[in-house]
C-alpha cells in the first residue's frame, strides 16, 4: 500500500516534460525545486488539462471523515465516490519515487532511472470548494517482496501512457488495460 511518495525536481522539468503552464506562483522562481515527501493531506503538483496545479492529497466525501488516497483501478469505473472523476477528471502526479508499505514491519522504495508519472484521479471537495486528488492503484505481484502474493501499487505511466490517460475520449477498456502493462528499468530497494 502506497503511504506516501518523494518528488524531487525543478520547476522547469515539470514545465517542460509535461508541457504545461505553472502556477503564477513559481513564474517567478525558475529554479524552484520540489523536494519533498509527500503524504495524504499534503498539497503537490498535478498535471490537469494542459497546466500544473499545487492541489492536496487525499479526496474528501461527505460520507467520510477520512481522506481516501487511492482508488483501484480495478474497480474505479464502478464505485460512485470515483465513477465520475475516473471519466471526467483524470490527472497526473509527478513522483520521484514511491514508498509501499508490504506489511507492518516491512516497507520498500520503488524508483526509476528519471522522474516519472502517477495516474490520478481528481474532484472539487463540496465543503471546502478546493480540488484533491487520489492515486490510481492496481493489484501487483512483485515476488521479491511478497511471496507472490498481489499488493495495491501505483499505476506508473510512461509518455504514451500518459497521453491516453489524459485523453478525454479514451475508453475505459483502454484505461483499464494500462494496468496490464509493466514498467521497465524499475529499481526496488527493501527497507525494515
Amino acid at each position: 500500500m502506497l503511504k506516501r511518495y518523494y518528488l524531487n525536481v525543478n520547476a522547469n522539468y515539470i514545465r517542460k516534460k509535461y508541457n504545461v503552464d505553472l502556477p503564477s506562483f513559481q513564474l517567478s522562481i525558475e529554479e524552484k525545486f520540489f523536494d519533498d515527501i509527500i503524504t495524504p493531506g499534503h498539497k503537490a503538483p498535478v498535471i490537469i488539462k494542459g497546466s500544473c496545479s499545487i492541489i492536496r492529497w487525499g479526496l474528501v466525501f461527505p460520507f467520510s471523515n477520512s481522506l481516501l488516497h487511492s482508488a483501484k483501478i480495478e474497480s474505479i469505473s464502478k464505485k460512485p465516490a470515483f465513477k465520475n472523476s475516473f471519466l471526467k477528471r483524470r490527472c497526473l502526479i509527478p513522483a520521484s519515487s514511491l514508498f509501499l508499505s508490504i506489511n507492518k514491519k516491512m516497507e520498500c522504495k520503488i524508483s526509476f532511472k528519471n522522474s516519472f508519472s502517477l495516474a490520478g484521479i481528481y474532484d472539487i471537495c463540496s465543503n471546502k470548494n478546493e480540488p484533491h486528488f487520489a492515486i490510481v492503484t492496481k493489484d501487483q505481484n512483485i515476488p521479491v517482496l511478497t511471496n507472490n502474493s498481489n499488493i495495491s501499487t501505483p499505476l506508473i505511466l510512461d509518455k504514451e501512457k500518459e497521453k491516453l490517460w489524459l485523453n478525454p475520449n479514451s475508453k475505459i477498456s483502454q484505461l483499464k488495460n494500462i494496468a496490464q502493462e509493466e514498467i521497465e528499468d524499475t529499481n526496488i530497494e527493501i527497507l525494515n
